[in-house]
């Protein structure tokens, strides 16, 4: 049985590996670990099952200071942002084989219109996969209050539109005011998606506390923004039970977490106006209606006054008449009483009779024997009744 040492074993595997692959190779894979060590970029790279995400096959390679910084001059910032875990890439290797180390994949060469091109595939496919779960407009349908000042914001600390949003705010020259509440999750990178994710469950646990959530991140590359084209989170945002406005700050760019948005705005200063804007309007749209109220008021007093000096000069008119017409029927009456004066019929040759001070309108009120008084136009007389011839 032949027999090798370990030596002679790899030296023949290095040989068979330089005899087979005597050029680089291009090769598309995913960036699973990337650390970096003095310049040198020391990479894991996997390859998965697309269906079950699972790791079909995995390699070591390393990225040379040299080499990294030929290609930076090549390719400037695109270098770095392919340069990042959890991205799929294209990647030119030289396969070498070491005695002492193993096999080896030295990078000479990345495609970053690979990484870009699949991440818009990936895209893609989300909005398709939005639409048909009908979520594309769902978080739009949900109506905006009249104010908003209770605002959950999903952003990093040291986000660059953070302070930005929140001076233009909290500073504003209509002098209103605004609570804010900063859930902090990350905003590039792998951790977008579950941090944003759980951040957003929080919020909602506490819905009531808040009037929208705002997610702020400031401007970035388009491999920056990659990580607001996941389903899982573009998901998670289009079912938010609170308006979302979104302010990741680029000017060019769409994600997919802007279209699924209430609201989207260019920049995190572009939201806080907005909301300045909101706010402003219901405050107009009162003011308004305060000033309608006013000229109805107005209006109505003008109305209901010429009213009440119609009724007035009615009312005098009135009072006028029935004046009239009572005097009138008192000088009729004084007339009537005039003539009814006993002192007229006295004057006229009649008398009257009483008796203790009592008037006498009938023969059967007196007796024979009964002391009268014959009241007469110039003066009275006491008389004795002696005799009575009542007519019936």
């Amino acid at each position: 049985m032949q027999q090798y040492t370990l030596y002679e074993l790899n030296e023949y595997i290095r040989r068979v590996v330089s005899l087979n692959f005597p050029d680089p190779v291009w090769v598309q894979c995913e960036i699973f670990q990337l650390s970096n060590s003095r310049g040198h970029y020391y990479i894991q790279l996997v390859q998965k099952d697309g269906a079950e995400d699972q790791i079909l096959a995995r390699a070591d390679a390393v990225l040379w200071q040299r080499q990294y910084q030929l290609l930076r001059r090549d390719l400037g910032p695109l270098l770095d942002e392919v340069l990042r875990e959890g991205l799929e890439v294209l990647v030119q290797v030289r396969v070498t084989y070491d005695e002492r180390y193993g096999l080896q994949y030295h990078i000479v060469q990345v495609d970053p219109a690979f990484s870009l091109g699949k991440l818009e595939i990936q895209r893609q496919e989300t909005i398709r996969q939005l639409k048909a779960e009908g979520l594309l407009e769902k978080n739009a349908a949900i109506p905006l209050p009249p104010v908003m000042q209770r605002i959950a914001i999903c952003s990093s600390p040291q986000a660059a539109g953070l302070k930005d949003f929140l001076d233009q705010l909290h500073q504003n020259p209509y002098g209103y005011r605004f609570t804010t509440h900063l859930f902090t999750t990350a905003m590039q990178g792998q951790q977008v998606e579950p941090e944003m994710l759980a951040r957003i469950r929080e919020i909602e646990h506490q819905q009531s506390r808040f009037d929208c959530l705002v997610v702020i991140r400031g401007g970035g590359s388009r491999l920056d923004l990659a990580a607001f084209d996941q389903l899982p989170l573009c998901r998670g945002v289009a079912n938010c039970h609170l308006p979302v406005f979104s302010g990741i700050g680029h000017e060019t760019d769409e994600t997919v977490l802007d279209l699924v948005a209430h609201t989207s705005l260019k920049t995190p200063t572009a939201v806080a106006e907005h909301l300045l804007n909101h706010n402003a309007a219901f405050e107009t749209r009162i003011v308004q209606t305060g000033n309608r109220v006013g000229q109805l008021v107005q209006s109505t007093l003008h109305v209901h006054d010429q009213r009440l000096a119609m009724l007035g000069q009615q009312l005098r008119n009135y009072v006028q008449l029935n004046l009239q017409r009572e005097s009138q029927r008192l000088e009729h009456l004084g007339e009537q009483c005039a003539l009814l004066d006993p002192q007229q019929a006295l004057n006229r040759g009649y008398a009257y009779i009483t008796r203790e001070g009592h008037s006498i309108q009938s023969i059967h009120q007196l007796s024979p024997g009964d002391r009268v008084r014959l009241h007469l136009q110039d003066g009275e007389a006491v008389s004795t009744i002696e005799d009575l011839n009542p007519t019936s």
